[in-house]
């Protein structure tokens, strides 16, 4: 794995070529420059030449001549040399040029505004100075993970990650009724986490009538015990093989959750069940950027009305621009009414995307679900919605839809 940073700091610097010697993927570090972004930035832009593939492969081939830099996999910016918008403009050029490069960007305040410019120019995280090696270091580790062949850690399950383009668009009712009917029809191991770290309530479609045994903080504050025991003891069990996860419900124990610890606790997860279901709030954070970029797949859920259309659209744009490729992102239709609703195919078309699946709308089984705190494939088997949550989890697992699949459904059921 290839690490370029750059800053005008020696001292800074040399704290980053400490740091970068304990990382647990193979780096080179080595390519720790001590330069002004504004030089060396236009090196890049400037040499090699061609299309984002071919720039990568002339840097680090050496066909761009002798002054051309490296093309790494990795850069990490010092943000003392972006105070201006300008600069950002460059680092958003930057972006563009090299697509297949994560950047991340050191800053002493990461006040909100600079978060927003950081996003808008592609940068992947921002991280603290005075650094912090753990923080470096789990960063590295998610950033080697988008990198193909560099092991990713030995996961073993699917994660699967579901986000309303509008509030209200029914995520967190998917996500958990996706999450019974693998458990239930295929006999997976399947854990739902709340992500939706402020507002969850997956334990409402569950366990509106039981006491919740743990929650997303309390696993991942104890780190130095976080293994798969604990875990399974902060669950709630819906099913034998069926657990949720939930929120916390203070606010202040979800504002002290750190991006590195979703990451662990993600690893975790797939590494002890087959299926790991989160959703989350459609506000964009660190903290939900890194549970994203672990996901397998992304299921954007969206009604076909025109907020939810305009909301799609800048959904879209943001995950583009945070490099994640058109196979990852499943856009879902929810609640579709066709005597009602806008036509599907020029919201596809105008989009540019083809819908994944749509799901019918079922308002009276939906909402008697939800009340009763009881997933809708088992309340109502029969209901358009419940057929379409099937198929999707039938989708997920690769199974086939012939007679003797259907007629061992049909004996669960009985």
């Amino acid at each position: 794995m290839k690490i370029t940073v750059v800053s005008g700091n020696d001292r800074l610097a040399e704290a980053m070529r400490l740091v970068l010697e304990k990382a647990p993927l193979r780096v080179e570090p080595e390519n720790v420059r001590v330069t002004a972004f504004s030089d060396w930035v236009s090196q890049i832009l400037g040499n090699p030449k061609g299309s984002p593939r071919e720039a990568r492969a002339a840097g680090n081939s050496g066909e761009a001549g002798p002054s051309a830099p490296e093309i790494p996999d990795l850069i990490i910016l010092d943000g003392a040399a972006l105070h201006s918008g300008a600069a950002f403009d460059d680092v958003a050029r930057l972006s563009q040029h090299l697509p297949f490069v994560t950047i991340f960007l050191l800053a002493e305040d990461r006040q909100a505004s600079l978060l927003l410019d950081a996003m808008r120019a592609g940068i992947r995280e921002v991280l603290s100075i005075p650094l912090i090696p753990e923080e470096v270091l789990s960063a590295i580790a998610r950033a080697g993970s988008r990198i193909p062949n560099v092991d990713a850690g030995g996961r073993k399950g699917k994660i699967l990650g579901f986000v309303a383009c509008k509030g209200g668009s029914g995520a967190t009712f998917l996500a958990a009724n996706i999450g019974y009917a693998l458990a239930a029809e295929h006999d997976k191991r399947v854990l739902l986490i709340d992500l939706d770290l402020q507002y969850g309530d997956a334990s409402f479609f569950f366990l509106s009538d039981r006491n919740v045994s743990g929650s997303v903080a309390e696993v991942v504050r104890q780190a130095e015990r976080m293994d798969a025991t604990l875990l399974a003891a902060s669950c709630s069990r819906i099913l034998p093989n069926y657990s949720l996860l939930p929120a916390p419900e203070d606010p202040e124990e979800a504002a002290a959750i750190r991006p590195d610890q979703i990451e662990r606790l993600l690893a975790l997860a797939a590494a002890n069940y087959d299926y790991v279901l989160f959703d989350i709030d459609r506000s964009i954070d660190a903290v939900s950027l890194s549970a994203l970029d672990q996901a397998d797949a992304i299921f954007p859920i969206m009604q076909s009305m025109v907020p939810d259309m305009r909301d799609a659209g800048t959904m879209l744009r943001t995950f583009k621009q945070l490099g994640y490729s058109e196979s990852k992102l499943h856009f879902i239709v929810n609640r579709s009414d066709k005597k009602e609703d806008a036509p599907l195919k020029p919201i596809e078309k105008g989009l540019g995307i083809d819908f994944y699946k749509t799901i019918p709308n079922d308002y009276l089984n939906a909402s008697a679900s939800v009340n009763q705190g009881m997933s809708i494939v088992k309340l109502a088997p029969a209901s358009p919605v419940s057929r379409a949550v099937r198929d999707i989890a039938d989708d997920l697992v690769g199974v086939v839809a012939d007679q003797d699949h259907w007629f061992r459904r049909l004996l669960r059921r009985a």
